[in-house]
């Protein structure tokens, strides 16, 4: 079996199984010398695992070796798929257990599905994947191999691509191509497959992204599809549609087939017929082009395929070649020859030559006039009634023949038309058009209509009313103005010629005339009275007079206001959002703000200002007056949060000092603060120092310093506060002060220890042991036997004590220089003990 990579080489793996048995052998062998039996189970890509894909994981199980009676299969998971969104991948069974180490069939195994998906639908000898509607993106699907005892699995990686909306691609057919051979198709091919309701076919682009093993081109309006040398198998091309604005994707399979011999198809010779004309070619012809190493030429296949404007009908004797009416070009069908097994195609250009049509008239409309008038035919007008596919209107020659009693006036611009004077009836005129070589006549039929007396209008008094008002004029008031001697004034019909600000809405029984908004002048309204035959104009002079109009607010655009920050209004900007449709009103502009924005005035500028920390949806109130009227605009300003770092309070001390056996606390609540998150949504990190050491404590909501083994000494520590967007660092100066290591021992004996300094000057430390607890009790006389001071009186529990006499009586008035006595009381285990020591005072 031979597997291509990169551009053309070629990897045989036909001693794959050889050198899989030989790695099996000495990796028993290895496995059986070596003293550690750990097994290495690595879940990832590469090893086959009953399971979900998921990162790399090692377990390690001691004294474990399970030795396979049998190597398990092996199999080699296919290549990734590719499909588009709502679309459906087959998987053919047979390619699927192809992939398994199975030489000389000596297994048979089975496929199927591990974990059933509701995407997946198992036939005999296909798979179909399906992914839910409008859904993209990575998936596998694992399959589990089982032959006799033995089972294994398989994963297919699918890449599900997303498509968007228009243009539309429908679907194309798989396309199967020969190994070795081009597939060659005419660009506009792909119009076929493509809709969009928006773009014409010229319009809109394409590109082409080739496969894997077959590569895509297209140039001199041709798409030529070429394989990778040898290779052969199903393969797909990416096509893209662009329209300018939006795009759509698909992939146009290509099925390319293995060949022996297949026939051969020469160079074929253009065909050249003419414009409308029938084009025959018989089989005899074709199989001048044909030769097939094994079938005689006269036992092949022939189809033609056409893809443009050019249409083959082969009937198993000739192929007979048309077009559509009155067209003429270059384009091409596809020729196939077939051995029934083995086909060979090459594209027939056909050329089809112009042939001069004639020109056509079309439908002519009648045309009447007036007795004594003049019917004038613009040449543009007669462009339109005659038509030519290959010569230009402007280059046709036109004659135009008069009837009886008709006359022609040929200018540059058109023809005038008129019959002899008092003369009507109906007749008509001869017209011809020619190209220069061919030509197409006609008749033009006529109507002179006669002509009677025109109806006469006298001239309607001038008409006044409001801005914004209607005025009514029955058809009774308008007919008064009017007289025909033919024609009742109740019979005549009645039109206006309206100016742009004026309109006429017109009823049975009166018209009303109006105006356009909040529009105020004078204007003219035409009134024409018309028998039938003949009419007669005048105009009403209309005045409207102005009212005041409030002010008009247009639409204010929108904005946002960032959390913390301003917004700089000038009044010109707001001015341009209003107007007032009385002309020259002089407009005062108002506003004012809702309870969480102050606004602050500065020149012609306003500045809204939202509350500190504050954000939400607020309104700015606008007014606009002109003296008269008041209107009033609510805009909607949003303030957008903006994220606001933790800080640290006042209560942040400057430094923590504490002796070595002990500790020091800091509580968060009372140390940092954040507006825009709760306490325990802000991560600490602390760095510690040379000696100190920390641990956060959720009880108390703080974190606690100390030392280990009693260090002291100067330190720091670096406290990190984040909200996840924003940090802050402080750094934490610490001074662990010496603790006196007679304090943190146990006593195992009662002790009154010799008092420190002795002699002394200003105070004198006295250190006493307590073994067990009990009451105790110091106390300094002199050596009268006098008390002189209580030092200590209570409860003790049992450990080391010290206290300082400052040399002082009861009253805390010194006490002159001489020897005292330091007497303890103890009552350990009911039984009171007494101990005394001397010392010496040196004023």
């Amino acid at each position: 079996m031979n597997f291509e990579r990169g551009a053309g080489k070629v990897i045989s793996i036909k001693h794959i199984p050889v050198l899989i048995i030989s790695l099996f052998l000495s990796a028993a062998l290895l496995l059986a010398e070596a003293r550690d039996t750990t097994s290495h189970f690595l879940n990832n890509p590469e090893t086959v695992f009953a399971g979900q894909h998921t990162l790399q994981d090692t377990l390690f199980i001691p004294d474990l070796f399970v030795q396979p009676i049998v190597a398990p299969q092996k199999i080699a998971d296919p290549s990734p798929a590719v499909i588009l969104e709502d679309t459906r991948l087959v998987l053919h069974r047979d390619s699927l257990l192809a992939l398994i180490d199975n030489p000389e069939d000596r297994y048979v195994p089975d496929l199927r599905l591990l974990v059933p998906r509701t995407e997946v639908r198992m036939g005999d000898s296909l798979i179909i994947y399906e992914p839910a509607k409008d859904w993209y993106g990575e998936d596998s699907l694992l399959f589990l191999v089982t032959a006799e005892d033995y089972s294994d699995t398989l994963f297919q990686y699918i890449t599900v691509e997303p498509v968007n909306d228009p243009p539309v691609w429908l679907p194309i057919p798989i396309t199967e191509s020969l190994e070795d051979e081009l597939l060659i198709v005419p660009y506009d091919f792909l119009y076929k497959y493509v809709e969009d309701i928006d773009t014409p076919d010229s319009l809109l682009r394409f590109h082409m992204f080739s496969g894997t093993y077959i590569r895509v081109s297209g140039e001199g309006g041709m798409i030529t599809v070429v394989p990778d040398q040898d290779w052969f198998g199903d393969d797909s091309i990416k096509l893209t549609v662009f329209d300018g604005e939006f795009a759509d994707t698909t992939y146009w399979h290509i099925t390319i087939l293995p060949v022996n011999d297949p026939p051969v198809l020469y160079e074929l010779p253009d065909i050249v017929f003419l414009e409308d004309h029938v084009h025959y070619i018989e089989k005899k012809e074709l199989e001048q082009y044909a030769y097939d190493v094994e079938t005689p030429v006269e036992d092949l296949r022939w189809q033609v395929r056409s893809y443009g404007r050019v249409r083959a009908f082969y009937d198993g004797r000739r192929i007979r070649l048309t077009t559509p009416q009155d067209w003429y070009g270059t384009d091409s069908l596809e020729l196939t020859v077939s051995d029934e097994e083995l086909t060979a195609s090459r594209n027939w250009i056909v050329h089809v030559l112009p042939v001069n049509d004639p020109p056509v008239w079309s439908e002519i409309p009648r045309k009447s006039f007036l007795e004594d008038d003049t019917l004038f035919l613009s040449r543009k007008e007669l462009y339109g009634w005659a038509h030519d596919v290959e010569t230009p209107d402007e280059e046709l020659e036109w004659t135009l023949i008069p009837g009886r009693n008709l006359y022609i006036d040929e200018k540059a611009e058109g023809y005038y038309i008129y019959a002899d004077p008092d003369w009507y009836g109906r007749t008509h005129v001869r017209m011809i058009v020619s190209d220069g070589e061919l030509s197409d006549s006609t008749r033009l039929l006529l109507r002179v209509i006669p002509v009677n007396d025109p109806p006469e209008l006298s001239q309607i008094p001038p008409k006044t009313w409001k801005e914004d008002d209607t005025l009514t004029l029955t058809r009774v008031y308008l007919e008064q103005y009017a007289f025909d001697v033919e024609t009742k004034a109740s019979d005549l019909i009645w039109s206006f010629i309206k100016p742009p600000p004026i309109h006429v809405l017109e009823s049975a029984k009166d018209i009303k005339i109006y105006a356009d908004p909040d529009w105020n002048g004078k204007e003219k309204l035409g009134v024409v009275v018309f028998d039938g035959g003949l009419y007669d104009t005048c105009f009403i002079d209309l005045t409207v007079i102005p009212v005041n109009d409030p002010p008009r607010w247009l639409a204010l655009p929108d904005t946002h206001i960032m959390e913390d920050e301003y917004l700089l209004l000038p009044l010109e900007f707001i001015r341009q959002h209003v107007y007032d449709p009385d002309e020259g009103d002089t407009l005062i502009i108002g506003y004012s703000s809702g309870e969480n924005m102050y606004i602050e005035e500065r020149g012609d500028t306003i500045i809204l200002w939202p509350d500190p920390d504050w954000y939400g949806k607020e309104k700015l109130i606008l007014t606009a007056s002109d003296g008269m009227a008041t209107t009033t605009k609510i805009w909607n300003i949003p303030v957008l949060p903006v994220n606001d770092p933790p800080y640290f309070t006042y209560l942040m001390p400057d430094s923590l000092v504490f002796y070595a056996n002990e500790t020091d606390t800091l509580i968060f609540k009372d140390i940092v603060y954040d507006i825009d998150n709760e306490l325990h949504e802000l991560t600490w990190e602390i760095t510690p120092g040379r000696i100190v050491r920390y641990t956060f404590n959720e009880k108390i909501g703080g974190v606690i310093f100390y030392t280990e083994g009693f260090r002291h000494g100067k330190d720091a520590v670096t406290i990190r506060v984040t909200d996840g967007h924003d940090m802050i660092v402080y750094y934490m100066p610490v001074h662990v002060k010496e603790v006196d290591r007679f304090f943190i021992s146990n006593p195992d004996q009662l002790v009154l220890h010799p008092n420190s300094p002795n002699p002394f000057k200003e105070f004198t430390e006295i250190r006493y042991s307590i073994p067990v607890g009990g009451q105790v009790s110091i106390r300094v006389y002199n050596l009268l036997g006098k008390e002189i001071k209580e030092l200590v009186n209570g409860y003790h529990e049992a450990r080391n004590y010290s206290v300082r006499w400052f040399g002082e009586d009861e009253s805390n008035m010194p006490v002159p220089s001489g020897v005292y006595l330091c007497r303890m009381v103890a009552v350990i285990e009911n039984e009171p003990v007494v101990l005394m020591r001397k010392m010496m005072l040196v004023r």
